[in-house]
């Protein structure tokens, strides 16, 4: 990621008038609205995509987990994997079918959570380009590393990609790059239809 060398810092006020509430924005060049607004978009997406595995896994596997829906996504993802490998147990092709996807989901959770809860600035890269980066404003020294638009694309089409992973494991009629007795299991877990298109 190219260095950047001027930041600036704080809120643009949209409106000025005291007797109303300001609207506020970050201080974010218009360019980057799109790329964090599909960031968002998609991870909601692979969240949707997430849960419903989780529900299939559950059952495949017997586990009784109550109220795990309103749990926070880490545990929830804790919850995905320890019954994904339990789904699994004696295929290692498909205990290790899932590690791009925790590749992706991890490398860009850094990013969705800075977006969601921490401040931004922007800056000027050494090559002219925008970025911006996150920080703590209690422990300003704290600040994230910096990230173009071209990276929030990058999270957005990875995000994308695993939301897609997700669905297809859920799809009886796909064919899966596996052996055999591991495409048996997967054709296993139970119709997710009805989660998918609400009557």
């Amino acid at each position: 990621m190219a260095k950047a060398d001027i930041w600036f810092h704080g809120l643009i006020v949209g409106k000025k008038d005291l007797s109303e509430p300001p609207i506020l924005f970050p201080s974010i060049p218009p360019n980057f609205y799109q790329a964090v607004g599909n960031l968002i978009v998609h991870w909601g997406l692979m969240e949707q995509q997430l849960n419903i595995l989780v529900w299939a896994l559950l059952k495949a596997n017997g586990t009784t987990e109550n109220d795990w829906r309103g749990r926070s996504f880490d545990r929830r993802y804790d919850l995905f994997k320890s019954e994904w490998e339990r789904f699994s147990d004696g295929l290692p092709t498909l205990q290790s079918f899932n590690s791009d996807i925790h590749t992706k989901i991890r490398t860009w959770k850094v990013l969705r959570d800075a977006v969601s809860h921490k401040e931004m600035e922007m800056g000027i890269s050494t090559d002219g380009n925008h970025v911006i980066q996150f920080y703590h404003k209690t422990r300003a020294k704290q600040k994230s590393r910096s990230y173009s638009a071209a990276d929030f694309d990058r999270a957005a089409n990875d995000i994308s990609s695993a939301a897609g992973w997700l669905r297809w494991v859920c799809q009886p009629n796909a064919v899966w790059p596996l052996p055999p007795a591991d495409m048996q299991r997967l054709r296993g877990l139970p119709n997710t239809d009805h989660l998918r298109t609400p009557t």
